[in-house]
């Protein structure tokens, strides 16, 4: 199997959303088993769709974000983690590839 990335941009996403929706597409949801998937941007839009998509494909997915509520509620609902992280920030991100 070739392992495919998907970079989910706002016209393709709901496309690709709806593409595995439908009932006669088999998804193998443990694609991402006991891969870490950290998503920068990932308290809201784009961001936490992808975070969502991984985690329901197995992955354990950590929001990396400046939004701290809204990472947080999405992180606890998704069963991930949250990391304050603002990318343009280099101490920041390096912090946050430390912590996992």
């Amino acid at each position: 199997m070739h392992n495919m990335y998907f970079l989910f941009l706002p016209k393709t996403f709901k496309f690709f959303k709806d593409f595995l929706s439908e009932k006669n597409v088999y998804v193998h949801v443990t694609r991402l088993m006991n891969k870490v998937a950290v998503v920068t941007g990932g308290a809201r839009g784009i961001g936490a769709a992808t975070a969502k998509l991984m985690a329901e494909n197995g992955a354990h997915v950590v929001i990396a974000d400046i939004l701290d509520d809204l990472g947080t509620s999405l992180a606890n609902s998704i069963n991930g983690r949250f990391v304050h992280c603002d990318v343009s920030i280099e101490s920041d991100v390096e912090a946050a590839v430390q912590s996992l």
